[in-house]
């Protein structure tokens, strides 16, 4: 998968000099065609900080204010 990197202002290729691969399994668009949503194979950490995946933050919505 490539990205598009706002600090780096570049494009780059998820895995290229990390070896942290995606293989991608299916792409989906959202109905205004602004948006994909893209299910991959992960090998290796995906995210900066090491973990597998950037989404590892719980949102509790639960609580009352």
């Amino acid at each position: 998968t490539w990205f598009w990197s706002r600090s780096r202002q570049e494009l780059w290729n998820k895995g290229a000099t990390s070896g942290h691969l995606q293989k991608i399994t299916d792409i989906k668009g959202d109905c205004d065609d602004d948006t994909l949503l893209i299910k991959v194979v992960q090998t290796g950490a995906a995210c900066h900080t090491g973990n597998h995946s950037c989404f590892f933050n719980n949102i509790d919505f639960n609580k009352a204010d």
